[in-house]
């Protein structure tokens, strides 16, 4: 009796084994198909996950757009400040070397237009040159320096700086006349202003060369340029831009000397 219930317990256990194995088997092939062929991306997911990235990108590409605008507008304004010094550089060596052309008529002229929100100005004087002329194979000992403002041809609401220079003229009025011919070279662009203040010994003034002042040279020259800066590249001309201003102060050594002193307490 015990062995027949053992040899029935080992048949019931070779009969559960079957059927174990036969389950198995069956659900192998679902098993090996997840694994084949696992779920893809639906398409909400997709347009989500494109959206995140769409809006990730646009947020570096405007900090990168910034910092290289910013960038490219400092490596301007520094551009622009440095030739604002070479030329007002050029301009003091100029009126520095400046002397009284005759005892009753300096030919030192200087005036400030103010007809519009900066001020326009010109400057006309004799000075000691260097330059060779070749159209008469000559050297030039004086000539006729001439600093005024023209249109801007890159800016129609901006001016253009340039300087004239006349060797050997014979006089303002001929200069006037066009019966000589002026090197003429343009100097700065992008200016919105341009002042002259001279000093006298006593005051100072925008204006030089008038009856009172007509036969001497002034005894110090203030030069202001107020040149536009453009924030982006792209700007259009016909808005407003920022300013920068910048000077400079020049003595001149063959002024008449005066007894005042402390004459540079007028400046601003």
């Amino acid at each position: 009796m015990r062995l027949r219930f053992k040899v029935q317990d080992s048949e019931s256990r070779v009969q559960d084994l079957n059927f174990d194995v036969l389950r198995i088997t069956h659900h192998m092939p679902d098993f090996f198909t997840a694994i084949r062929s696992p779920r893809g991306f639906t398409l909400l997911e997709v347009l989500v996950a494109t959206s995140i990235l769409s809006i990730v990108l646009a947020i570096l590409y405007g900090v990168f757009s910034q910092t290289l605008s910013s960038k490219r507008i400092a490596e301007d304004r520094a551009a622009l400040s440095r030739t604002a010094r070479v030329v007002l550089l050029r301009m003091g060596e100029d009126i520095q070397a400046s002397f009284p052309f005759a005892p009753g008529d300096a030919r030192f002229v200087g005036t400030t237009r103010r007809t519009s929100a900066f001020p326009q100005g010109s400057l006309s004087f004799t000075s000691f040159v260097n330059a060779q002329l070749t159209d008469v194979g000559r050297e030039g000992d004086w000539s006729e320096i001439v600093y005024d403002l023209v249109p801007d041809p890159s800016a129609p609401t901006l001016w253009q700086l340039v300087r004239r220079v006349y060797f050997g003229s014979e006089s303002v009025r001929d200069i006037q006349r066009g019966e000589q011919e002026a090197q003429v070279s343009p100097l700065l662009s992008r200016v919105k202003g341009l002042r002259f203040r001279f000093f006298d010994g006593h005051t100072w003034s925008e204006n030089w060369g008038g009856d009172r002042t007509k036969a001497r040279v002034p005894q110090a020259v203030e030069v202001e340029l107020t040149l536009a800066l453009a924030e982006t590249s792209g700007r259009q001309h016909t808005e407003p831009f920022a300013s920068a201003v910048f000077s400079t102060l020049v003595d001149l050594p063959l002024a008449q000397p005066s007894g005042v002193e402390g004459r540079r307490g007028g400046s601003s």
